[in-house]
């Protein structure tokens, strides 16, 4: 795994609301820290970019999520999704893909020690997603058995959502949902 480019505080910022600061690195990196002594265990990251499952346009929905999920099941760069897994065990490190309504992005974790093996692993995620249509496939014929066997609350919830809002196709999980004609 290729390393980061590496970059120095350009700026640095307090944040007194938080008790803590904002740097500007020289690669251009936005980073907030909240130093706290009294934390102990794993130090966590959460890259956040503008536009998460808002961008999906109607007539292709899920698309976001299916593209994360895709490419953690294809692997990245010239490693599978298997020896990421065992990179990740090794180094004790946990980088995952998120999507919210407003923000997408990954989310890391890691002990203080393993910072970078982190960082490695959060730049070839960001840099090298695969796409293998065999493991587009098998994922969609996984997410179509995990729908048929769906617990009764979900249905419900996707009723609920249904008629209660506006734009309610964006919250469902359907089985001929818009995820059935990824490419």
């Amino acid at each position: 795994i290729a390393p980061p480019k590496s970059g120095t505080i350009k700026t640095q910022q307090g944040i007194s609301d938080i008790k803590g600061y904002e740097w500007l690195l020289s690669n251009g990196v936005r980073v907030i820290v909240h130093p706290d002594k009294k934390l102990t265990g794993d130090v966590e990251v959460l890259l956040r970019i503008p536009g998460g499952l808002s961008t999906d346009a109607n007539a292709r929905l899920g698309e976001m999520r299916w593209a994360q999920r895709l490419a953690e099941s294809s692997g990245y760069g010239k490693s599978s999704a298997a020896q990421l897994q065992q990179f990740s065990k090794q180094n004790r490190v946990q980088v995952m893909p998120y999507a919210e309504l407003l923000y997408h992005g990954l989310q890391g974790k890691a002990p203080n020690d393993r910072l970078e093996p982190l960082f490695k692993l959060f730049y070839l995620k960001l840099t090298a997603a695969n796409f293998d249509p065999a493991k587009l496939e098998q994922t969609k014929k996984q997410f179509r058995l995990s729908y048929s066997k769906q617990p009764v609350e979900r249905q419900f919830l996707d009723l609920i959502n249904q008629n209660a809002f506006n734009q309610s196709r964006r919250l469902l999980v359907l089985p001929d949902g818009p995820w059935n004609q990824f490419t």
